[in-house]
């Protein structure tokens, strides 16, 4: 080696030779035994690949000239066969293109229902998630939207099979798609699916719920199962208050797929070959709805599984494996219905922990506790209303009747066979308090949620003290039950903690705190004083510190009438008097404050009142309670002003914008009073003549007081007060301004009555059609020549003070009416009338001539007319003095040099040609003829004078008609 560092010296010999491959002229090859030689350089290759393209479902060179295709130029027949392709991808593609051709060409979905529906069925079961993502969507958007329910009812059945068969797939995410399926099926066909169906898919939910369902390995889609079956017992409880009374007695038969229904079948058990092979969970001895047996009642089978038929060597997934039965709601829904409930408790069992014990709530397993509460809530809906339908037939609970005294029965049984469950779980952490920290508004919504629902569950399990056992834990849970109602109505529906406050936002209350007071009528019943008194007073508070118009208020009425109306029965709860007079007394108040801006609670506070005088006992609190609001409801209709300078000026209160059917039924609470006072018969009496309440409803008020007085509720003088009222078409306020009207001359008068003629017709007919029932309401009192000479007076003031057209009028219609059955001469008439009436006869003639808008000579004009004739044809004496005031008028007329003189003077000419041309008035005529002979000479002076020719021939008619008589 060298003395200092450089590079080694360079190898020599065959070593160095070797390393540089110096020598070597062909490498040998060295081969191993079992290795393939390599090919020789020199090989050809004799191996290719090809390739082709394909694309499935085009067939641009067809010709499909007038046949429905979708976009991509496909046909309903290769969509519905390429639904059935073994791609997942051409199994979406097909239905987005179904989904494309329905909107192109709507009417081929009805055309191919049937097709339709059986070919794409089977895809509810599909094992790809797209797919049934896919078709779920064609179903909601397009397909059961556009099919009607007489079209689908024998289409259901099949859907039902399907959905039933996924509902218990070995795949467990196709048995949680399947609920999806059935709550559109459910929401589009209740009827059909509720009704038919209901014990098949209540099964399937124990089984979904249980052990071996979804809470075991989809931990996450057990809140899409219990929401949707939240949605199914929603159709289930409505489908059982809507079935006819006797319904579930009645040996309906429910639709079984596949059966026959033949004459020989007997009434029993009917069974079906099922789609799936899953493990049924129905109790031994379950015979469904439309069985009997059912062994031992309840107590036996509830949560006994059945005896599992697992699925044999070359079974496939979708073969029966089992015969089960398909029933619906008719009857016995406590057998199909009760095993949910230790389901649901052991699902609240597995989501509590997350819930309940961290610091922060699992938000998850919160929502699905809810719907949890939710679900419970509506199956004890369902069995408090099955056995109330069925309270004359035997209950297959117990061995005797149940009839509606007895519904806490019912609940007695639910208390005896769920309470212990649900006082281990449920009730464990009742009520949820707020936690320390802030926590999120949707988690806090739900909290309050949870907390309201436990104690709506928890409040169908209350029972009378009386029904009550010894058992502590029985009442530990109606005690805490009713601690968090009552302080939920102060609004603390999430308990405070050590550093929460627990308040909850109103708006958020809101809709709890009207489930929570629906409650009240039935909890008020079963409860004792002391707890009377202490939710009374709380529902009070609710009660008067929600707004008028509020859906809380709403809730508060239908309550509060519940409540009252409950008085007096037997079993029910004796409100105290305090309650009853604060409630009545705020009724009053709040139809002020409601105006008429907000009619549904107005109409609601209507009916309680309507409702509470109706049923009201006679000489009970409640009825003396209801006549004292007379007084308040005034304002109600008219508010009287007292001040000096508007003395006698009225308001009129919200009565008269209110909705005509509001209207009917603020008139018909008054049916029930048993007298009226002087201001209220006149704040109606202002109601009526007002223009702006309906002529209908006018005479729905003069009907109601008739009533009333013809039971001796009401006073005469009173009554007939208010009837003169309604003639004189004006009260005192509208008329003060004519105070001086009888100092005025004929011609003056017949001026003003012609004129309000003129200014509304509309008004005048109104008035007068009001005015004939008035007068008909007159002679039921009794002997109308005392009714006329009571109302003499009265009328012959409103005459004088006030000759408006409709006034005057309505006023003759009265005395002709009351007068018709008097013989001959005008003493008949009271002392008070027999100047005035014959006046005012004349100068309404004469002033229905001078308006031209009533002077021709249709039916109207004649029903105008036909008092005048009544009281002319009375008697000689009455046409004399009518025939006076005509000869008065010209004289006055006559004397005034005014430029309407020919105009009165044709008015005078056509009066007495309308007088003369009756056939009755000829009698009373002839003996008159000398005044008419002296009103013609004063025509014939102005005639003559006449240059518009407008009198003349007037005056020659009338000379030839008199000349006559």
């Amino acid at each position: 080696m060298p003395a200092s560092g450089g590079k080694a010296p360079w190898k020599t010999g065959k070593k160095a030779l070797k390393a540089k491959g110096a020598g070597i002229d062909f490498k040998r090859v060295k081969s191993k035994v079992g290795r393939k030689l390599p090919p020789p350089t020199n090989a050809t290759k004799t191996d290719f690949k090809s390739k082709a393209i394909v694309i499935p479902g085009q067939s641009v060179a067809a010709d499909k000239d007038g046949v429905a295709v979708n976009q991509r130029n496909q046909t309903l027949k290769e969509l519905l066969t390429q639904s059935m392709h073994y791609s997942e991808k051409v199994r979406k593609e097909a239905l987005i293109g179904l989904k494309d051709l329905f909107t192109r060409f709507p009417t081929e979905l009805p055309m191919h229902a049937m097709a339709i529906v059986e070919k794409l069925s089977p895809r509810i079961t599909d094992y790809d998630k797209a797919v049934r993502q896919t078709l779920l969507l064609l179903l909601r958007t397009t397909i059961l939207p556009g099919l009607p329910q007489g079209m689908m009812a024998p289409l259901v059945p099949g859907l039902m099979a399907h959905v039933s068969s996924a509902m218990t797939h070995l795949v467990m995410d196709v048995r949680a798609s399947a609920c999806s399926f059935l709550d559109l099926l459910v929401q589009h066909y209740p009827d059909l699916v509720v009704s038919s169906f209901s014990g098949q898919i209540v099964q399937h939910y124990v089984d979904l719920l249980g052990k071996g369902g979804v809470s075991g390995q989809a931990v996450n889609r057990v809140g899409d199962v219990l929401s949707s079956l939240v949605n199914f017992l929603t159709s289930l409880k409505t489908s059982i208050s809507t079935q006819p009374l006797g319904a579930a007695t009645n040996g309906t038969r429910s639709h079984c797929w596949g059966q026959k229904y033949t004459a020989s079948k007997q009434m029993g058990t009917t069974e079906l070959r099922a789609l799936h092979g899953h493990n049924s969970r129905r109790p031994n001895g379950y015979l469904g709805l439309l069985g009997r047996r059912v062994e031992h009642g309840f107590e036996s089978g509830l949560r006994k599984d059945g005896q599992a038929m697992g699925t044999g060597a070359g079974q496939q997934t979708g073969v029966a494996s089992k015969r089960i039965q398909n029933t619906g709601v008719q009857g016995q829904v406590i057998v199909m219905a009760a095993p949910l409930v230790p389901v649901l408790i052991d699902c609240w069992a597995d989501c509590a922990p997350t819930v309940c014990a961290g610091p922060m709530p699992d938000a998850v397993n919160l929502r699905c506790m809810v719907s949890i509460t939710q679900a419970l809530s509506l199956l004890f809906q369902c069995f408090s209303l099955e056995g109330s339908a069925r309270g004359l037939c035997k209950s297959s609970f117990s061995s005797y009747f149940v009839t509606g005294e007895e519904d806490w029965e019912m609940r007695i049984w639910m208390r005896q066979h769920f309470l212990s469950g649900l006082q281990k779980h449920v009730l464990a952490a009742f009520p949820v308090a707020a936690p320390s920290i802030r926590l999120p508004a949707k988690v806090e919504e739900d909290l309050v949620a949870l907390n309201v629902g436990i104690c709506e569950v928890m409040l169908y399990l209350i029972v009378p003290p009386h029904k009550e056992t010894e058992n502590k834990i029985e009442h530990y849970a109606s005690v805490v039950t009713l601690q968090y109602y009552e302080s939920a109505l102060y609004g603390m529906m999430l308990p405070s903690s050590e550093m929460a406050a627990g308040v909850v936002d109103s708006k958020l209350a809101e809709p709890h705190l009207k489930l929570l007071i629906s409650h009240l009528p039935v909890l008020l019943s079963c409860i004792t004083h002391d707890w009377i008194i202490r939710l009374l007073q709380a529902f009070t508070k609710v009660f008067e510190s929600s707004k008028a118009h509020s859906a809380i208020k709403l809730s508060c009425l239908s309550a509060m009438a519940e409540i009252l109306l409950s008085q007096g029965d037997g079993g029910k709860v004796d409100v105290p008097l305090q309650f009853q007079k604060q409630w009545m007394q705020a009724l009053p108040r709040l139809l002020w404050e409601l105006k008429h801006t907000h009619v549904s609670v107005t109409q609601a506070v209507l009916q309680m009142l309507l409702h509470i005088g109706r049923s009201a006992p006679e000489g009970s609190t409640l009825s003396e309670e209801y006549a004292a609001l007379q007084p308040h409801m005034i304002p109600f209709f008219c508010t009287f002003l007292a001040s000096s300078k508007s003395e006698g000026k009225c308001l009129f209160g919200p009565f008269v914008k209110l909705s005509r059917e509001c209207q009917e039924l603020a008139v018909d609470t008054m049916c029930y009073w048993r007298n009226f006072s002087s201001p209220f018969l006149k704040a109606m009496a202002h109601c009526c003549v007002s223009d702006e309440v309906s002529l209908e409803v006018a005479i729905r008020v003069v009907e109601v007081f008739q009533n009333v007085f013809m039971r001796g509720s009401s006073g005469l003088a009173e009554h007939l007060s208010f009837l003169v009222t309604l003639l004189a078409g004006h009260t005192t306020a509208q008329a003060g301004r004519e105070a001086l009207a009888g100092v005025l001359s004929c011609k003056a008068r017949i001026k003003s009555i012609s004129e309000s003629g003129i200014l509304g017709e509309t008004i005048v007919r109104r008035k007068i059609a009001l005015a004939g029932v008035v007068c008909s309401s007159l002679t039921q009192l009794g002997d109308c020549n005392l009714v006329l000479y009571l109302l003499g007076p009265s009328i012959q003031k409103e005459l004088v003070r006030f000759p408006s057209f409709d006034s005057v009028h309505s006023f003759l219609c009265a005395v002709a009416v009351l007068s018709t059955d008097k013989r001959s001469d005008s003493s008949d008439l009271p002392e008070a009338l027999r100047t005035i009436i014959p006046q005012c006869v004349a100068e309404f003639l004469i002033a229905f001539f001078k308006c031209e808008s009533l002077a021709g000579g249709d039916a109207y004009s004649m029903v105008l007319q036909r008092p005048c004739f009544l009281l002319l044809s009375r008697s000689q004496d009455f046409t004399h003095a009518v025939l006076s005031t005509v000869r008065s008028f010209l004289t006055e007329v006559s004397q005034v040099s005014a430029g309407d003189l020919l105009e009165d003077m044709c008015a005078v000419a056509q009066t007495l040609l309308l007088i003369c041309k009756q056939e009755k008035l000829l009698r009373v005529l002839s003996n008159s003829k000398d005044s008419l002979i002296a009103i013609l000479g004063t025509l014939q002076a102005y005639a003559a004078e006449d240059k518009s020719e407008n009198l003349r021939p007037l005056y020659s008619q009338l000379d030839i008609i008199v000349a006559a008589i």
